[in-house]
């Protein structure tokens, strides 16, 4: 990583950045309960549970 100080953000711009790690996150989460979803899935079908 660099060690030089970063640019100053307009508000605007750093408004956009928040916005889009936001939406990554929720994407994220979406991705993450979806896999883990399967994966209990699968589990409990190898018990007599499911």
């Amino acid at each position: 990583m660099s060690k030089e100080p970063p640019e100053d953000l307009s508000l605007e711009e750093a408004k956009d950045i928040i916005e889009a790690l936001e939406e990554a996150i929720r994407e994220a989460r979406v991705h993450a309960n979806s896999r883990a979803k399967h994966i209990l899935t699968d589990a409990l079908k190898e018990t007599d549970l499911y």
